[in-house]
This record gives C-alpha cells, structure tokens and sequence, in this order.
C-alpha cells in the first residue's frame, strides 16, 4: 500500500470522528492554565544586578572606598611637605596605576570564585556583573583622578588637559596589563602575576616620570598618542575578556 493510499484511509477516518468542540476548548484552556502555572518568572535585568551586588561581599568595597580616601589625604601630606611638581605627577601616575589593579582584581573576588560557575543559572550573570562593575569603577577612578588633576592644576598651575592626560595614560595602561592578567590560566599564577604587576607598573611610572623633559608641554602630543592608542587597546581587551567569560574559559580556571 502506497503511503498517500494510507493518508487517504486516516483521513476517510477521521472525518467519522465527531469532535465535541466544547470539550476541545475547555481541554485547550486547561492546557493553557497549567503551562502557565509551570513558567518560570522571568526577572529583569535591573532587580538580577541588584541582587547580586547585594549578596556580594561588602568588605572589598569599603576597603577600596578608604584606599581612595586614603589617597586623597596623602597627596595632600605631599603637598603640605613641598613634594616638588614632576614628583608629585610621578606619585599620582603610581597611584593611578593602584587604583586600576585594586578595581580589576575585585573582578577576580568577587564575581570568579566560587560562584562564577553558576553564570547563565540561578540568574547569576557573570558578565553583566563584570561589565557593571567595570563600568562603575571606572566612572568612580575617572572622577577621583580627575580631582587629582585639578588639584595639581590649582597648586601649581599646571594645564589641566596636559596634567590629565599624564595621569589617565598610566591608568589606561595599567587596565590593559592587569585584564590581560585576569585572562590567565590559574588562579595560583594569577596571584602572582597581580603582585608583580603591580611592582612592574610602580616602578616604571617612577622611571618614566623622573625621565627629563617626559613631562614638558613639547611632549604632549606623545602622551596624547599614546592615550589614544591603550584606549583602543583597552576596548580590545575588554571585548577579549568578555568572549573568554561567555565560552567559560575564565571561570572554569578559577
């Protein structure tokens, strides 16, 4: 028997079926009434973020809030005791340099360990996390080392593009050294690696402030080069990290 000779037969059969189409609607609506029962709610991206930098440890952010204080306060002290103006920019470039490594190394903290796993259940999203948090620490640097600069423009009337530019470069440059960083293989070596970071940063923006004529006018349009270029290099480090955190190579090395 040929197949369209049985759809011919199924067909002649069930045009001998009497459907009750009440009973078809009232089955329909119960159908309806349970798989809406059974649907999971869906919870807005703004109310899933909440709740997740609620539960989060509160502890790195008040020690990152007096890290900054901190900062405020001591370049002050340097001021009052007449830390001369290329030493000054030299302390704030290290300080800038700090600030990048303590904002990204919370990345690691807070949102990698442990519970990095669960990215994409229980409403944990491990990349909306690191994005926000990104976001808003860098805002928060931006804003403290911006007052930076306008404090060195006010004491010792340096232009504040000129000193913002000396300031916002090392930072750019510290971000894309200490993501590069928290894309490694273990959480071991990535210890380390911070630490020596760290060091490697300091030390060069000493070296690199103490050089002669690096912080003259003359060589504002290197700096403004070189600030272009990391922020390009940044953006390009930024997208890096966030395909290693959506194919789970970050967290499953954590």
């Amino acid at each position: 028997m040929k197949s369209n000779e049985i759809k011919n037969l199924f067909a002649k059969a069930d045009e001998q079926l009497c459907i009750d189409e009440v009973k078809k609607k009232e089955t329909y609506d119960a159908m309806l009434d349970e798989l809406e029962k059974r649907r999971r709610p869906v919870m807005s991206v703004k109310n899933i973020l909440r709740y997740q930098f609620w539960y989060i440890d509160k502890l790195f952010f008040i020690l990152y809030g007096v890290f900054i204080c901190f900062g405020m306060i001591a370049l002050g002290i340097l001021q009052h005791i007449g830390m001369e103006q290329t030493e000054m920019i030299s302390v704030c470039m290290v300080w800038a340099g700090i600030l990048s490594i303590i904002s990204i190394s919370a990345i690691d903290k807070m949102f990698f360990g442990k519970i990095g796993e669960l990215g994409k259940s229980c409403y944990f999203g491990t990349k909306q996390c690191v994005a926000v948090w990104l976001l808003l620490s860098g805002l928060i640097n931006i804003a403290v080392l911006f007052l930076m600069a306008g404090y060195l423009n006010y004491h010792w009337k340096v232009e504040l593009l000129q000193v913002g530019v000396y300031i916002l470069t090392p930072y750019l440059i510290a971000d894309i050294i200490f993501l590069g960083i928290l894309s490694t293989e273990t959480k071991g070596a990535k210890t380390a690696l911070f630490g020596m970071g760290a060091i490697f940063v300091s030390v060069s923006y000493v070296v690199v402030g103490q050089a002669p004529g690096i912080l003259q006018a003359t060589s504002l349009s290197w700096w403004i080069a070189v600030f272009l270029v990391a922020g390009f290099l940044l953006i390009m480090q930024v997208k890096r990290l966030f395909s290693k955190i959506e194919s789970g190579e970050v967290l499953c090395t954590n």
